[in-house]
């Protein structure tokens, strides 16, 4: 029998949330599930546990191999996908008992492509217990169906990113339980060489291809964990040319789009990444560490190739200052702020 849902949990490095997260996945009140675990070359102990795991359920997969990142280890997991849905789910991350069934519902009563809902944060510094997963104002949408025509109106102005750069509206693939052949159909897989908000590019692909989607606008499904250790929340190296590579691929999959003219949004993602990118200096424990990485940065190609244009930005003037400072090359003086 065809499981209704592929639950895809990537695992790296979390043998401390594991057993919660896969714990829950297999509890799910919706039994007829599959649930792959993907060792993405786990240096702890995660690989042992995930053999041990599927000991213990004959619905579980497991695939080991060599660290490739999230990416890689989603699309590992998708390639060997049976479910007429398929779930990401992150390893530190966990579900309510009733999360696979309440999505299944209600993509199979509206017939759609996929289906939002609002995660639920938890163990968030300064916010109460089990909040609801709010998301920056200008990235927010209304609940309910979306159709073609409401998608082209309403979500396509800001579908890569919002003027007042945010991300798009539709970010975490985690957010989302999506119909298999949908996603075979439209070759939509998550590009390997971007290691960070490896969503973005993929999210917009899955709104630029989809008929319609429903979107739940209520918590509980979802725990969406704090996690410091996690990838989004510590400095790392490689990050500015992780974001070069988002980057290239949008524009290779938006810049022609005979839809949409997305070149304000491209434009804007790229000051994003930059700024973004720049943003991690903090994290540098001295002033030549700083000024070195700035000027790195700052002397790239695609960041002299980025036009500054001032009014398409919803943003402080502080950052719009700021941005006039790295087109004037004074990487020296960003360093210092």
């Amino acid at each position: 029998m065809t499981p209704k849902v592929s639950v895809i949990i990537p695992v790296y490095n979390v043998e401390k949330y594991l057993n919660r997260c896969v714990t829950s996945a297999i509890n799910q009140t919706l039994e007829e599930i599959e649930i792959i675990l993907v060792d993405d070359g786990s240096p702890d102990n995660c690989p042992l546990m995930c053999d041990e795991f599927k000991k213990k359920d004959n619905r579980i997969k497991v695939i080991h191999k060599e660290n490739g990142g999230l990416s890689s280890a989603r699309n590992a997991g998708m390639n060997i996908a049976t479910g007429k849905y398929i779930f990401f789910l992150d390893s530190d991350d966990w579900l309510e008992p009733d999360g696979m069934e309440h999505l299944y519902g209600l993509a199979e009563k509206h017939n759609v492509d996929f289906v939002r809902y609002r995660a639920i944060r938890t163990g968030w510094p300064g916010l109460p217990e089990n909040a609801p997963c709010m998301l920056e104002q200008p990235r927010e949408i209304s609940g309910g169906f979306y159709d073609r025509q409401r998608i082209l109106s309403e979500l396509y102005p800001k579908l890569l990113v919002t003027p007042q750069m945010t991300f798009g509206p539709i970010l975490g693939a985690w957010g989302s339980l999506y119909r298999s052949e949908f996603l075979k159909e439209n070759s939509l897989v998550f590009y390997e060489n971007i290691k960070f908000s490896e969503d973005v590019v993929f999210s917009a692909n899955v709104l630029r291809c989809t008929d319609s989607f429903y979107y739940d606008d209520t918590a509980g499904v979802y725990h969406y964990f704090y996690n410091s250790n996690s990838i989004s929340k510590s400095f790392k190296a490689n990050r500015w040319d992780s974001c070069k590579h988002l980057i290239s691929y949008a524009y290779r999959d938006f810049e022609k789009d005979d839809t949409y003219n997305f070149e304000k949004q491209l434009n804007i993602l790229s000051w994003f990444c930059i700024m973004l990118s720049l943003g991690e200096r903090r994290h540098l424990p001295d002033r030549r560490s700083k000024q070195e990485y700035c000027k790195k940065i700052i002397a790239d190609k695609l960041v002299k190739d980025c036009k500054f244009k001032p009014d398409w930005y919803k943003v402080s003037v502080k950052q719009k200052i700021l941005m006039l400072l790295i087109k004037l090359n004074f990487w020296w003086l960003i360093a210092e702020i």
